[in-house]
């Protein structure tokens, strides 16, 4: 399985649980070919499910998938450790120790230290790229990736037209946010992070509706939304 997702023409790995004394320094990541949007493949619904259990909310998956656990302390040791059937169960010790990591930490801390893992680790494959990587996401309304300074939101309503920019209600908040088009409401929830409202935008070109989320500081988002 690992073989055939790194012979994709670009692997995207995602870490999901960081190495901390917490969680016995073990990481877990996901693999998975970065172009599976573009290649509309089928969302992975076992590997999205696992991951949103892990405080992802909205979190998704498309294609073949491989998950793998090291152990790293960051210092001296790595290796490779077995990930077994039993970890594949949303009940699993791993799945809670990650979701309290997540619960504890601010987005910023986590980022600093996945940004610090590897460094001294030459043996690790491209952990470093493993680490930086920004969380990014799909559900069936919309799909959202982010940048050091912004979160891009792009939404799903097929049938749009320049003329139905009318009929777009966009509603932004320092950690809120609420689309409507049509009277139906796409999102309305509170986010991961904090927005400078006055720099956030919203455009419809060519049907496609797409908001802009100005960040108000450098954090990178565990997700798009909060969790309440």
């Amino acid at each position: 399985m690992l073989d055939k997702i790194l012979s994709a023409s670009s692997v995207e790995i995602f870490p999901v649980q960081l190495p901390t004394k917490e969680t016995g320094f073990h990481a877990v990541s996901v693999y998975l070919d970065d172009k599976g949007v573009a290649k509309s493949l089928e969302e992975n619904i076992r590997v999205s499910g696992l991951v949103q259990a892990c405080g992802y909310p909205g979190q998704t998956f498309r294609g073949d998938c491989f998950i793998g656990r090291v152990f790293d302390d960051t210092q001296d040791e790595w290796r490779r450790m077995d990930f077994t059937l039993k970890d594949c169960s949303t009940d699993a010790d791993w799945i809670q120790q990650t979701k309290l990591q997540r619960a504890n930490r601010k987005s910023g801390d986590l980022k600093s230290l996945a940004d610090s893992v590897g460094v001294d680790n030459p043996a690790q494959i491209n952990l470093q790229t493993m680490m930086g990587e920004a969380p990014q996401g799909e559900t069936a309304d919309y799909s959202w990736k982010q940048s050091e300074d912004e979160v891009e939101v792009t939404f799903k309503k097929d049938g749009l037209q320049k003329g139905d920019k009318k009929y777009v209600k966009v509603c932004f908040g320092r950690k809120r946010l609420k689309v409507s088009v049509k009277d139906q409401v796409i999102i309305d929830s509170s986010l991961a992070g904090n927005t400078t409202t006055d720099e956030c935008t919203w455009t419809l070109s060519d049907g496609i509706l797409q908001v802009t989320l100005a960040k108000a500081d450098a954090d990178t988002w565990p997700q798009l939304l909060g969790e309440s």
